[in-house]
């Protein structure tokens, strides 16, 4: 078994590179045949090897919640483009790639998601056409549904916070710079940094509350299990090699 990458994305950029532009959609998924997995990302910050990432943080970077979709804009059959109210300003294609789901309880609409293509820049409070993807299937009816929209996850990665303020994510398998796009590992052998003295090898790990290094799962952390140790581990700080299994 060697290092054939067993899907293809046109993504130009090597695991192992950073840079300044991208080079790809956000979010595209590389596969070898050993099991590892990559997501095509851009850091939010500056990330550290083998420290834990989650997405955007809720509210500040991205996410917006009970938003309105005003009076004289309710949503057809056969629609792509949804007009809402923002909550905050927003830059010109800032949610793109991102998703907006439909969260009232109206018969038929609720839950729907679409992925957001593009959208001009507005101001707080203002009016904001998004265009979708997808087209709706049903009618969404001004001052009746409120939607919720959220970044592309992938898009601001940053370095797990000492609260759940962000989906985790996944291993950057390198140092990156901040604002630059990187593959972040999802799955396979991978390094991660310890946070205990001990941990054996065959051991569930969860990821620190704290500082985002790996913890046995019977220890202070996280509920998610995020891997099992590959090799034993006997101080604080050291990289060991966990099987990473985050999905995708």
């Amino acid at each position: 078994m060697g290092n054939r990458v067993v899907n293809y994305v046109p993504v130009k950029q090597g695991i192992y590179e950073i840079s300044s532009t991208s080079n790809g959609d956000l979010g595209s998924v590389l596969e070898f045949e050993d099991g590892r997995k990559f997501v095509y990302s851009k850091a939010g910050e500056e990330l550290t090897l083998g420290v834990f990432c989650q997405g955007p943080v809720e509210n500040t970077n991205g996410y917006d919640e009970e938003l309105v979709i005003p009076t004289g804009s309710s949503v057809v059959a056969g629609d792509k483009t949804i007009t809402v109210t923002t909550q905050r300003s927003w830059e010109a294609n800032e949610l793109k790639d991102g998703y907006l789901v439909i969260e009232d309880e109206t018969a038929d609409i609720q839950g729907a998601v679409r992925k957001i293509k593009s959208h001009p820049a507005a101001g707080s409070a203002a009016s904001c056409v998004l265009t979708v993807y997808d087209a709706f299937v049903t009618a969404a009816v001004a001052g009746t549904e409120t939607i919720t929209v959220i970044k592309n996850p992938y898009n601001g990665v940053m370095e797990k916070d000492s609260t759940a303020t962000g989906p985790l994510l996944g291993l950057p398998p390198m140092t990156v710079t901040n604002a630059y796009y990187f593959w972040l590992q999802v799955a396979g052998i991978a390094a991660v940094t310890t946070g205990e003295n001990s941990i054996p090898v065959g051991e569930w790990v969860v990821v620190d509350a704290t500082n985002g290094t790996a913890m046995m799962m019977n220890t202070t952390g996280d509920a998610m299990i995020v891997g099992r140790v590959m090799n034993t581990c006997d101080t604080s700080g050291n990289m060991v090699l966990i099987w990473l299994h985050m999905g995708r």
